[in-house]
């Protein structure tokens, strides 16, 4: 289930990165995998979107913003890197697929993400 929710998690990834680097640099996912290609980033001439990610994230694009959008992004793709997306980082439980379509970088379980929030 972990493999399933992997590379199914990779197109959300794709598309969140593409958002966050279009408003954080005012690039596409598109223009930056050019630019990375250019500069012999890439193992291949036509990456697949797993070696995008991994590469985004080995370069650390995304945490040169400095805002905690990207900052978050970047952990995801940390996670994504080390194939854990999906795992919850408090208790190690599944995270469901509903809550990783909204938010590919979510980073707890609904059950630990329910005691997180609650008022202390």
């Amino acid at each position: 289930m972990v493999a399933y929710k992997q590379r199914w998690t990779v197109g959300v990834l794709v598309q969140e990165v593409d958002k966050a680097l279009q408003q954080t640099y005012r690039q596409s996912l598109k223009e930056v995998v050019q630019d990375l290609t250019l500069r012999h980033a890439f193992r291949s001439a036509h990456p697949s979107n797993t070696e995008i990610l991994r590469t985004l994230y080995e370069t650390g694009v995304l945490r040169m913003s400095g805002s905690s959008a990207t900052g978050r992004l970047h952990a995801a793709l940390g996670r994504f890197t080390r194939r854990a997306v999906g795992t919850c980082v408090r208790c190690g439980g599944s995270i469901e697929m509903r809550q990783l379509g909204t938010n590919a970088g979510t980073r707890l379980c609904a059950q630990c993400q329910r005691q997180h929030s609650k008022p202390a």
